[in-house]
Formats: C-alpha cells, sequence, structure tokens
C-alpha cells in the first residue's frame, strides 16, 4: 500500500510539475517552483529511501516506529498538503516568469543608495557581526557568548540572554554585503567582500540555512543582472555542487570545516549514536519523519491540538528576557507535549504537520491555504511596488520559503524575513525621509516666492 501511494503521490507531483511549466512559473524566481522542490526532496525521496532502502535514522532518534497505517496517513497528509498549497499558488500568484524577470532586473541593474543609507547599512553589519561573534562564543561554550540551554518543561532549546531577536540579527551581516554588491553595480570589492564574509558564516556559524539562502539570493542577483541564458546556468553548476556538498557535511556535524580549518575536534552528538546507511540518512531531512509521527501522537493520545496558539509567539517572542526571566522558551501556550510520547527535540515539523498540530487535516488545509496566501500577498505587492529595495527583499524571500516549508512556524520566517532584508528596509526608510524633506523644502521654497512675489 505505501508503495503504490508513493508512486501516486509522485504522479501528482508530476502533474503539478508539467502544470507549472505550462503557466511558465517554473524556476527559481517562483515561490510555487520551491515548494515543488522542497516537496519533491522531503515529502517524496525521504519516504521512498526510508521504505525501499531502510533509512531510519530520524525514525531512532525519535523512538518512534511507524506501522504501515501510520506511514500511509501521513503520505495521504503530505498529498493534501501539496495539493492544497499548489492550487493556492495557482490562484493567488500568477505572474509568469517573464513578468517576473522584467520587473525585477532593470530594478536591480539601476540600484543606487543613498550616501546616508550606505553609512546605516555598513553600521548595522558591523554590529550584526558583533551579534554573530557573540554566536560563535556561545556554541563554543565562551562565557562571553549566547549559551544554549534547554527549558526542563518543554524540551525546547533557547539561549540562557537575550530574546533571540539579537541572536537572529547575526545573520544579518552576510545579506548587508550582499545588498552593497547590487547597489555598487556587482563591483569586485564587493564581490570579494560577499565571499569573504560568507566564506566566515560557513566555516564559523553553526546554520547552514543562512548559508543556503545567501548563496541562492546571490545567484537569483548574479542572473538577473547578467540576464537568463543557459551559460550563466552552467557557470552557477560548480557553486551548486560545493553547496550541496556543503549542506549535508555540516549535517552531518555543524561544526566539521570549523574543525577542518583549526585542526580541532569536537565532542560526539546524542544524535551520532546510530549508524547512517549514508548522508541522506540524517535528521535534516527528516521532515517527513516528524510528520508522521506528529499525525499518529496527535491528538490519538494527546486529546488534543495546539489550536493555533503557537503563533502566539510572534507576539512574545521580541521581549527580552531580562524584562520576562520566566519566558518560556519555544511557544508560550502548550495545549499538548508531544516530546512525552516521541523525541522531537530540535526537530521542525514542516509545513504539512505544523497545520495537522494545530486542527487535524482541516488545519493542514487551513494553514496550507493561509500561508500561501500571505506569501502571494507578499510577493506581488513587492512586484507591483518594484524599485530596488523591492527587488532585493523579493530575491531574499524566495529562498526564505524553505525555512517556512521547513519549520512551518510563522516566528521563524518572520525573524529571518526582518533580518535578512534589514539592508533593504534601511535604504527604503531612508529614501522615503529623505524624500519627504525635499518634499517641505520645495513647499517652503513656493510659499516664500508666492510671498514675495504677489500675483
Amino acid at each position: 500500500m505505501i508503495a503504490v501511494l508513493l508512486f501516486f503521490e509522485f504522479a501528482i507531483w508530476m502533474a503539478c510539475l508539467l502544470h507549472c511549466q505550462a503557466r511558465r512559473q517554473l524556476s527559481v524566481l517562483q515561490p510555487v517552483t520551491i515548494l515543488l522542490a522542497y516537496h519533491f526532496l522531503f515529502h517524496l525521496m525521504k519516504p521512498a529511501l526510508w521504505y525501499f532502502f531502510d533509512h531510519n535514522h530520524a525514525f531512532e532518534y525519535m523512538k518512534f516506529y511507524p506501522n504501515e497505517e501510520e506511514a500511509t496517513n501521513s503520505i495521504l497528509i503530505s498529498i493534501v498538503g501539496l495539493l492544497t498549497s499548489y492550487l493556492g499558488y495557482t490562484f493567488f500568484f500568477s505572474f509568469s516568469n517573464a513578468s517576473i524577470q522584467r520587473r525585477l532586473a532593470p530594478a536591480i541593474n539601476g540600484a543606487r543608495v543613498p550616501s546616508t543609507a550606505r553609512i546605516l547599512i555598513l553600521l548595522t553589519l558591523t554590529v550584526s557581526f558583533i551579534a554573530f561573534v557573540q554566536r560563535v562564543r556561545g556554541y563554543l561554550g565562551s562565557d562571553e557568548g549566547f549559551q544554549l540551554v534547554q527549558d526542563a518543561r518543554t524540551g525546547n532549546f533557547g539561549f540562557s540572554q537575550g530574546s533571540g531577536w539579537w541572536f537572529e540579527l547575526s545573520s544579518a551581516y552576510v545579506f548587508c554585503a550582499l545588498y552593497l554588491w547590487m547597489a555598487s553595480r556587482f563591483s569586485r570589492s564587493w564581490t570579494i567582500a560577499v565571499c569573504v564574509l560568507g566564506s566566515f558564516w560557513l566555516t564559523l556559524g553553526s546554520s547552514r540555512f543562512v548559508f543556503v539562502y545567501a548563496v541562492i539570493t546571490g545567484s537569483i542577483l548574479f542572473v538577473l543582472r547578467s540576464g537568463f541564458n543557459i551559460r550563466k546556468f552552467l557557470l552557477l553548476l560548480p557553486f551548486a555542487v560545493m553547496l550541496i556538498i556543503a549542506f549535508v557535511v555540516l549535517g552531518q556535524n555543524r561544526a566539521a570545516i570549523r574543525e577542518m580549518v583549526f585542526d580541532t575536534s569536537s565532542t560526539t552528538r546524542p544524535t551520532d549514536e546510530w549508524k547512517r546507511v549514508s548522508p541522506l540518512d540524517t535528521l535534516d531531512m527528516s521532515t517527513f519523519e516528524v510528520q508522521t509521527a506528529a499525525i499518529s501522537i496527535v491528538p490519538r493520545l494527546t486529546d488534543s491540538y495546539t489550536y493555533f496558539t503557537e503563533h502566539v509567539r510572534l507576539l512574545t517572542e521580541p521581549i527580552p528576557r531580562a524584562l520576562w526571566p520566566s519566558k518560556p522558551f519555544g511557544d508560550p501556550i502548550k495545549t499538548i507535549e508531544i516530546n512525552r510520547f516521541a523525541n522531537m527535540v530540535t526537530l521542525s515539523t514542516g509545513w504539512y504537520g505544523q497545520g495537522w498540530l494545530s486542527f487535524g487535516l482541516v488545519g493542514v488545509v487551513a494553514t496550507c491555504l493561509i500561508y500561501v496566501m500571505l506569501s502571494s500577498f507578499i510577493l506581488r505587492t513587492l512586484l507591483l511596488n518594484i524599485g530596488p529595495n523591492a527587488a532585493f527583499a523579493y530575491t531574499v524571500l524566495i529562498p526564505l520559503h524553505l525555512q517556512w516549508m521547513r519549520d512551518g512556524v510563522l516566528v521563524s520566517v518572520t525573524k529571518f524575513t526582518l533580518f535578512l532584508t534589514l539592508p533593504a528596509i534601511i535604504s527604503a526608510v531612508v529614501g522615503r525621509q529623505s524624500s519627504r524633506s525635499k518634499s517641505r523644502t520645495a513647499l517652503a521654497r513656493h510659499a516664500s516666492d508666492s510671498s514675495r512675489h504677489p500675483v
């Protein structure tokens, strides 16, 4: 039954892919393409690897071993999530590749940044790099950094200082450099700066996704700048291979590159206790496994759903821990405790799985539709009000859909969106203030001329 369902799911995915191509929406510029790519990797390839090749490391980590009925239910939910999300994008976001390119390319090629905005962005780059250094110190165990601790109540990991927002600010410096690279018309000096700062993150940082987002954003900017053609894509293939290798290597050990550079070794993690069949047998590709456990446990064992209360975290997350010392790590309202039945600490539920936790099948459909509508509204607004800042924000938000589909919670993508688009926000605010100042000056001069020369 599982094999039949997997082939059926693949047929549905292929039909969506062909329909997407017919609508001229199959490209890295489209959120629906990110949806199809993510679904193939995490909801098709991973269950196939588990079922046909016994890749079960994530299930062993969770201490959860599904039966055929539980795996079948999870595959059915994946199919519902794919169809709902794809049809939502088909209805709410109808821009073709050509129309998006016509809007983005001129805005990116003609990007300018006022001197005031440039100074503020450079200052933000410096401050965020300081946050990055503190982040690295915390991971290395230094008292000067943010310490990663576990909440005894929820089992969730968080940081012993701050609200977590200062910690996430550490990712902004790479994107400040990318913005200034775009505004400099891709000058050689800023090309070198972007590569150096990105290498710092890859070598010392502990979040591979920021590196992935930076590479995808930089690639989109480069392709839009130079024009779409097959030769440009072939030039990017070596970078794509390097990206995949780095992602897999860091998936096995977050400090792998740091250890190679500094000739050090890290302590063995609990997740390394099981022998992997291959690098693909990893927790970083465990969206299907976590979803399967969630569907089996909730509400059968928990007697309840979350009823969308996880999104209250949007309001509580920005509050500094200095003002709220007892602030819980993770969701402030807990209607269920799924870790009592499976070890899902540090794992992400995914877009569809979070919908199930919210309110079962109804929650899956509602979550997919709401997320697609919200995503489409933001991207459509940026395209209809296009300029260098909106174009940069658009290129950043496209790869961020990977984070959204992986975590399934609004607060994650909200934090990343805020900090990764921060240089565009700064430039837009400075530009608006400058325009208002010029308007006031022009009005004042007009009023002065009118009083001097009455009609």
